[in-house]
């Protein structure tokens, strides 16, 4: 495992295997973030599992939700 500073930094990570994760310090930040919110769920809903979302942006919303062409 191995946690850098940024994207640039994790680009010079050299996998020694495949399995190697490399974490930036903005994505462990999200998940401090979020473990108040996934303590609650769990609390409220015994047995709920955390599983992998999206961040939906701008660009990835349109992409996908966008209105329809009318012809």
């Amino acid at each position: 495992m191995a946690i850098v500073p940024d994207e640039d930094s994790a680009v010079a990570v050299d996998p020694q295997e495949r399995a190697m994760k490399v974490y930036m310090l903005t994505e462990i930040a999200r998940l401090i973030e979020a473990m108040p919110t996934v303590m609650a769920i769990k609390d409220k809903w015994p047995g709920a599992k955390v599983v992998p979302t999206r961040t939906i942006t701008a660009d990835n919303y349109w992409w996908e939700h966008g209105d329809e062409l009318p012809f």
